[in-house]
């Protein structure tokens, strides 16, 4: 099971509104008549789902109630509940005979994971038909841990990024739940907004016990009904509004949001997507050295952890289909090259070097670029420089220009 390397490769991320959920309520044959927070592969079909209690619950202290709805194609399936395979609280479920076994699971390499006690995981709803298989779960002390001495965990008042991993190959020992697995066929990341996932004390306890008032929509009426998990009402059809935009930019690297930005300027509605995931905090990244922890300055933020992406044992942000250091998140190379830049000579943008005339006098975007991004000489606290080796050698070199 490897949530990393390859799940970035593939993963969308719509970082206009920093988030790939959206709410679901399963209602019809077999259905929970539950409403989840849920992501949606539109690849394999499969639907994974979160629901929180209040924030701060002492009532219900880090649980939630999770739901699978995959392929009956899809021999197993799993979540990680944070940005990659290592390092993150794994949860994997797959049927056997008419039921489904489950287990939490710990990787402390790209390896075969390992099970992670403590978790306590409980079998809400089970449905399985011809063509998929729900599992309705709920995960007590699922939402911290600490794995290979590393402390983790979700916090639902704050945005998340969580992984999937999808296998159309069978674990080897079907009925144990400490099965070895068979790698998946894909994995990737997705943003998830947990908290619309959170719900009321009164509405989790709801869930829990199987009683849910709901407002189920069908294709011919709207009906208020208090049912059980048991009822069976008609097929609903889950609906979105559209929204138009006027331009989609593909790629949030160095190019993608800089057309973002001016087409957004010059009051154009614009989408933009990439393919991987959140970088600093203020794009919703979340992965924090541990002595930043507390902090809004996750490692993208911090110049200083530039060469820690080399060695770090998930890697997530290189790109996995190119044999470059390329980074595969929002920004791009801007985001894993250690906030390093100048700016640009006259002679770059001369029509010698192929640029259009009249784009030779560039002030008007250069004074936008010193605007949003402050260049400094002496970036430690005390105004101090340390360690110039790079900086006498990359001044003596620009100097000249």
């Amino acid at each position: 099971m490897r949530f990393g390397q390859a799940v970035l490769a593939a993963a969308t991320f719509v970082a206009s509104a920093f988030a790939q959920s959206s709410k679901y309520c399963d209602a019809g044959t077999g259905g929970t008549n539950l409403c989840f927070e849920t992501y949606f592969d539109p690849v394999y079909n499969a639907r994974y789902g979160w629901v929180f209690p209040p924030t701060g619950s002492s009532t219900y202290p880090g649980e939630f109630i999770g739901q699978f709805t995959v392929p009956i194609a899809g021999k197993w399936a799993g979540v990680a509940l944070g940005p990659g395979m290592n390092g993150n609280l794994l949860v994997v479920a797959w049927p056997n005979s008419g039921a489904i076994v489950k287990n939490s699971l710990q990787a402390l390499a790209y390896a075969m994971p390992t099970v992670y006690t403590g978790p306590t995981i409980t079998t809400l709803n089970t449905y399985i038909n011809a063509t998929h298989w729900k599992w309705t779960y709920r995960c007590q002390g699922c939402t911290s841990w600490t794995i290979n001495g590393s402390a983790g965990g979700v916090d639902p008042s704050q945005y998340c990024v969580f992984g999937w991993a999808y296998s159309t190959t069978a674990v080897t020992t079907p009925a144990s739940p400490s099965s070895n697995l068979i790698q998946h066929d894909d994995a990737r990341l997705f943003g998830f907004n947990c908290t619309n996932g959170i719900v009321s004390a009164n509405t989790y306890a709801s869930y829990l016990s199987g009683s849910v008032t709901t407002t189920t929509t069908t294709k011919a009426s709207t009906t208020s009904t208090s049912t059980s998990k048991t009822s069976t009402t008609t097929s609903s059809i889950p609906t979105v509004s559209a929204t138009p935009y006027d331009y989609v930019v593909v790629g949030a690297g160095n190019c993608g949001l800089v057309v973002a930005d001016r087409l957004s300027e010059a009051g154009k509605n614009v989408l933009l997507i990439e393919r991987g995931g959140p970088s600093t905090y203020d794009t919703g990244g979340r992965d924090f050295a541990p002595w930043l922890t507390g902090t809004q300055l996750t490692r993208f933020d911090v110049p200083g952890l530039f060469e820690s992406m080399f060695s770090s044992s998930n890697p997530y942000w290189w790109c996995s289909d190119m044999s470059v250091f390329a980074g595969c998140l929002i920004g791009g190379g801007a985001a894993i090259n250690g906030a390093l830049y100048w700016y640009p000579p006259d002679l770059d943008f001369s029509t010698a070097n192929g640029w259009p005339s009249g784009w030779q006098t560039q002030n008007t975007a250069l004074n936008k670029l010193k605007a949003k991004l402050p260049y400094t000489e002496t970036p430690s606290t005390d105004g101090q420089l340390y360690l110039t080796q790079v900086y006498d050698v990359v001044k003596q070199l620009l100097t000249p220009q």
